[in-house]
């Protein structure tokens, strides 16, 4: 019921995630609203039903152990379902760009800058020692919100699990750049 309701408010809450971006003048407001109403009323018509295929392939797989090769062919999974996503929104989202005034596009670069500089600031840290130190934090949090306080034991798990994870915050970081950049 909650996904429901919060996916049934997605296109006002992506108009509103966008407009602190860009702060749109009123006719492009009604052009990115009735943007926003058809691609999440295509979204749910075509791809929903593929993510619940997904999901239960998942919940199958998952049940057993994996290996990393399977986790990334998860991830390239579903980045290929993001992708296609962006790729339907793409024609609308030239078409409102193609009117952004200099201002705007100011806006959007000036918060471009603040979250990357938050990002930088969780997450790279010069010092290797307190990159991952900060990491273990982060995850312990996470954890603790969904589970309650963790144990030492657990805490270390968490720290091992992290100095075990694949993820680069700095290869993340060049690929947000690229993004922003695109």
């Amino acid at each position: 019921m909650a996904l429901r309701l919060g996916y049934d408010q997605g296109s006002p809450i992506a108009f509103r995630w966008l407009d602190g971006y860009v702060d749109f003048n009123d006719a492009q407001s009604l052009r990115v609203r009735s943007a926003l109403e058809e691609w999440f009323a295509w979204h749910r018509r075509t791809q929903l039903p593929d993510y619940a295929d997904l999901l239960a392939r998942a919940e199958l797989e998952l049940a057993a152990n994996t290996t990393a090769e399977r986790t990334c062919a998860w991830s390239n999974e579903i980045r290929s379902r993001i992708d296609t996503a962006f790729e339907h929104a793409r024609p609308a989202l030239v078409d409102v760009v193609m009117t952004l005034a200099p201002q705007q596009i100011a806006n959007v670069e000036k918060k471009y800058a603040e979250r990357n500089k938050t990002f930088r600031d969780e997450y790279l840290q010069r010092d290797p020692a307190e990159r991952r130190e900060a990491a273990v934090e982060r995850e312990i949090e996470r954890a603790e919100k969904l589970y309650g306080s963790l144990d030492d034991a657990q805490r270390r798990m968490v720290a091992r699990r992290v100095a075990a994870s694949p993820f680069d915050a700095e290869l993340s970081y060049a690929e947000r750049l690229r993004r922003q950049r695109d």
